[in-house]
């Protein structure tokens, strides 16, 4: 995902995503045509389309939905590349992500719910939901609690490492 800010990490939350894929990743949606039709008399493929609407709320809801395999994929990396955001502010989101969507549920509305899942009304325990990607509970306790230990970065101090 392009970044022409270049966003430090730290400022890196749902709102950034949310932002980022409505400004660089939607209007990439005009030139990609998934309609193939050889019975049509002119190449359809090559006229761009409108876009339609698309609300920070739905994008939103899609990312919600896949918030903690997202969490679970930057935890178990050991690349730098792959940290993409503020895991601390991921964790916020993935815990608000679960309860917004037992609200919504409860208002009969499907939101932040992966594709064949249902909103889980149980307690949330986030390292026993990380484990249905792989690893144990105790595995990703451990890296949640790694996570709680260190220290964030102060952005004066973040922004000059980036600049060396």
């Amino acid at each position: 995902m392009t970044d022409p800010e270049s966003t430090p990490q730290e400022d890196r939350d749902i709102d950034w995503l949310v932002r980022r894929y409505l400004e660089t990743i939607h209007p990439r949606d005009a030139e990609q045509r998934l309609i193939d039709d050889p019975n049509l008399d002119f190449d359809i493929s090559s006229e761009p389309k409108a876009l339609s609407h698309l609300s920070k709320s739905r994008i939103r809801g899609h990312f919600a939905a896949h918030s903690e395999w997202l969490l679970a994929h930057m935890l178990a990396s050991s690349s730098k590349q792959v940290k993409l955001l503020n895991i601390r502010k991921w964790i916020q989101f993935c815990r608000q992500a679960h309860k917004d969507s037992l609200e919504a549920r409860n208002e009969g509305i499907r939101w932040g719910v992966p594709h064949g899942e249902h909103a889980d009304a149980g307690p949330y325990h986030l390292a026993q939901r990380l484990a249905k990607f792989g690893n144990s509970r105790e595995v990703w306790e451990g890296k949640l609690a790694l996570i709680r230990k260190k220290k964030p970065q102060p952005k004066a101090v973040s922004a000059l490492f980036s600049v060396l």
